[in-house]
């Protein structure tokens, strides 16, 4: 393939991560701004996306994610199931009926993390997320705990891109904040986090690797009346059930 033709593949993951990563479809001008990209750049790409069936134009005029990429997501999961869920899902089952809260197993893909299984809580009120949901690395226990543990070029990559970024809960992403975060989470093994995705609820993360590559995060979360009380040890059972899974990664 040709730079271009590779500089143009890139560019279509970007637009498509774009509106992953967004809540509500978007204006073109809206992907053009996030991807830093011209307008009419990005005319063309989204006409070559929707032309496939991986984004759809709205009434409204605005772009969303089209019915094909709901093919790819089923087919990722479908492989996923495959290599490592089979392993895995005993292992969150066990950590929820230790816990009695929500267990979530997430996979790093590109500058986002994209929740692949979760195992509901007991409780009536607990924490859900939706399976295939998708967010940046740099917010949120399970992302962060992964983003730490990340080869050193590819995440000061991310850092470096997520600076400024606005978060939910309120602010922007500071650089050398976060960086310092990621060293603290990395020497600590694990990551806790206070309403950084879902307000009033806390999550607590370790990184599941294999030969020295992180490849998920296990996460247990919370409303965090509940949870804050048992940081430590939840914290235990989730060091213990990722030592349990060291070896299903083949």
């Amino acid at each position: 393939m040709t730079s271009s033709g590779v500089q143009s593949v890139r560019r279509v993951a970007e637009v498509l991560q774009v509106l992953s990563e967004g809540r509500r479809p978007m204006s073109v001008s809206g992907i053009a701004r996030h991807v830093e990209l011209p307008v009419s750049t990005t005319y063309r790409l989204v006409a070559s996306l929707e032309s496939a069936g991986m984004v759809q134009r709205l009434p409204d005029g605005n772009i969303g994610l089209g019915v094909a990429t709901l093919d790819l997501a089923n087919a990722a999961r479908r492989h996923t199931e495959v290599g490592i869920l089979w392993a895995i899902r005993p292992t969150m089952q066990w950590l929820v009926q230790q816990t009695h809260e929500t267990v979530l197993l997430m996979m790093p893909a590109g500058s986002q993390a994209v929740c692949v299984e979760q195992v509901y809580s007991f409780h009536p009120v607990r924490l859900s997320y939706e399976v295939g949901r998708a967010m940046p690395l740099y917010a949120g226990a399970s992302n962060k705990v992964i983003l730490a543990f990340l080869d050193r070029r590819r995440r000061e990559s991310i850092v470096a891109d997520a600076d400024g970024k606005a978060l939910i809960a309120g602010g922007t992403v500071s650089r050398d904040a976060l960086e310092r975060e990621l060293e603290d989470i990395r020497a600590a093994g694990y990551c806790v986090t206070d309403g950084e995705i879902n307000p009033g609820t806390t999550g607590l993360a370790v990184p599941l690797t294999h030969k020295k590559r992180v490849l998920a995060s296990l996460t247990v979360a919370g409303p965090s009346e509940r949870i804050r009380t048992r940081i430590t040890p939840y914290l235990g059972l989730l060091q213990q059930a990722a030592t349990r899974l060291d070896g299903s990664w083949g």
